[in-house]
């Protein structure tokens, strides 16, 4: 498993993942079993919900992750908005499985998919672009991560935030450095 892997997983260990069951499976960890049927819809932790898509036993149930209107209404909602909108905590995370279920299914050959990827595509970029300007703006403004700004940001886009803080608030340092010869 790549580093990037484990911090994704580590980062998202208390998500629930909906899923739909397409077998009969079990799970076994260190202190429960569990068995499903297929069909079952159920929600589980992001670590155990991987094992089950990876093994076959189980999708994604992508009618119950943010689809194309759900974005495009949190565009919406930024648009209008100087302040961060809420969203999930984990909401990146239910955008990407969405994205990658209607990747699967083009791949098969369903043009409807194929078609709602594109939309999800554009409509996820322009949300990103608005959220990522405004963390930046937020940051330029004070390079000192506070704790009431990250309370609409996503865990990702909270650790952007601090990431750019320290990055601007190093730039300043050393360049005033470089202009008074002070920090």
């Amino acid at each position: 498993m790549a580093l990037r892997d484990l911090l994704r997983t580590v980062l998202y260990s208390d998500s629930d993942i909906p899923l739909v069951i397409k077998r009969d499976t079990s799970l076994k960890s260190a202190l429960q079993f569990l068995k499903f049927k297929a069909g079952q819809r159920v929600k589980l932790p992001y670590s155990y919900a991987l094992t089950l898509i990876r093994e076959g036993a189980a999708e994604v149930d992508s009618e119950q992750l943010p689809a194309i209107s759900t974005v495009k209404k949190c565009t919406c909602a930024e648009e209008k908005s100087d302040e961060l909108q809420p969203l999930e905590e984990d909401f990146y995370l239910k955008l990407a499985l969405y994205v990658r279920d209607l990747k699967d299914k083009a791949r098969r050959g369903d043009g409807t998919a194929e078609e709602n990827y594109r939309k999800i595509r554009i409509a996820a970029t322009d949300l990103i672009r608005l959220r990522t300007l405004k963390i930046a703006q937020l940051a330029l403004r004070n390079p000192a991560p506070l704790r009431e700004k990250m309370k609409n940001m996503t865990r990702e886009e909270q650790i952007f935030y601090v990431s750019l803080c320290s990055q601007i608030a190093t730039w300043m340092s050393d360049l005033s450095e470089m202009i008074f010869g002070e920090k």
